[in-house]
């Protein structure tokens, strides 16, 4: 997964976002918008409720990476002379589906109080979120 700079979005960064995403989050609760230069994912509910929105497009030789989880929103512009910048951005996705997973969990709980034993936060806590992976830095 090479830095080039290309206007595009290749079959192969694609793929990995995908498998990404999918690792954590069944497909038929992630709505996609796909074009050559950018990548729209959206992380719904059963119901159709919106928990959270992952965006990143490509400008010149920049990535532009916006998240959103719950009420909170990250945005990231990534020069092309940021290190390991794509692989940063599948972990920031990975991380993304588990805290979709913590959303629907924490609304689940919300309609279930049986249930109240269960903690979003063991499955992704938003607070640690880093839309790059690793741990947040603020």
């Amino acid at each position: 997964m090479g830095d080039t700079n290309v206007p595009h979005l290749t079959t192969t960064q694609l793929l990995a976002i995908s498998k990404r995403v999918t690792t954590h989050r069944p497909t038929y609760l992630v709505e996609s918008d796909v074009a050559a230069n950018k990548v729209r994912l959206t992380g719904i509910s059963r119901t159709g409720l919106t928990y959270g929105r992952w965006r990143l497009e490509l400008d010149g030789g920049d990535m532009l990476l916006q998240v959103v989880i719950g009420e909170t929103m990250y945005t990231e512009r990534l020069p092309e002379s940021f290190p390991y910048r794509f692989d940063r951005i599948l972990n920031g996705v990975e991380l993304w589906a588990k805290a979709m997973n913590a959303e629907e969990l924490k609304d689940y709980v919300a309609y279930n109080p049986h249930l109240g034993h269960l903690r979003p936060e063991s499955i992704m806590n938003p607070a640690e979120y880093s839309p790059l992976g690793g741990v947040p830095t603020w």
